[in-house]
């Protein structure tokens, strides 16, 4: 009885703006997304349902992992997909770099970035080892690099972690088996020049041998800046 009790409310709201119950579903889906939350869809390479080995596991890759709106670590992120930037995981794909170049940002200023992510590291990285850069592009030219540090931003693994705001444990059972676990990071990765407008924004991983799984990000706008438009690489 609840149940067509809700659906012959939801019949009725929808009836009021013209719209039908699946349309009204979706905009409650999207009501917490925000212009700020990162469209990463063309960069992903795993979708949430995926399953790329069935050999070790015959669950989705994403199975453990958030997904949808999400707030983690104090932000919140748009997680449709698993994207890997750097070398490619997969040993039946052709070797390859998987870099995001230009994102477009349409003169949004920006004062940091917030990625959720993990990086594979097969062995322990001195604390301060640069892993990863976002590279901002101004409209007037210019550009800058923010750099994604090891025992800053992301675990190095040297025992010099404590700084590091880790954000989701996903799957800690893999270290029973000494493999690396799944818990993810959410840093905050200043921009030091706030004031000027983005055309675009590059993620590049500096070593093949470290590579990213970015699980979404979302853009901080400098304090008082006024709202902007949804930037062409931004969530609607």
């Amino acid at each position: 009885q609840l149940s067509f009790a809700v659906h012959a409310a939801l019949t009725e709201a929808a009836a009021e703006q013209d719209l039908s119950v699946t349309q009204l579903r979706l905009l409650g889906i999207l009501r917490d997304r925000q212009p700020l939350m990162l469209d990463l869809a063309s960069t992903y390479d795993i979708a949430p349902e995926e399953v790329r080995s069935v050999f070790y596991n015959v669950r989705n890759v994403m199975r453990p992992l958030p997904v949808g709106v999400q707030r983690i670590g104090g932000q919140w992120f748009d997680i449709r997909g698993l994207a890997q930037v750097g070398f490619s995981l997969d040993p039946w794909e052709e070797k390859k770099t998987i870099q995001i170049e230009c994102m477009p940002m349409d003169g949004r200023k920006i004062a940091a970035m917030h990625p959720l992510l993990l990086f594979s590291e097969p062995h322990a990285l001195p604390t301060g080892t640069v892993l990863a850069d976002f590279t901002l592009h101004f409209t007037d030219g210019g550009s800058v690099q923010m750099p994604i540090v090891a025992g800053r931003d992301v675990r190095g693994y040297s025992g010099d972690d404590r700084r590091v705001p880790l954000a989701f444990t996903a799957d800690v059972g893999l270290t029973l088996f000494g493999m690396q676990d799944d818990i993810l990071s959410a840093p905050r990765i200043a921009n030091p020049e706030p004031g000027r407008p983005v055309r675009c924004l590059d993620l590049r991983s500096r070593y093949r041998q470290n590579p990213m799984l970015l699980l979404a990000a979302t853009v901080e706008a400098p304090e008082g800046a006024a709202p902007a438009e949804a930037a062409a690489g931004a969530t609607p």
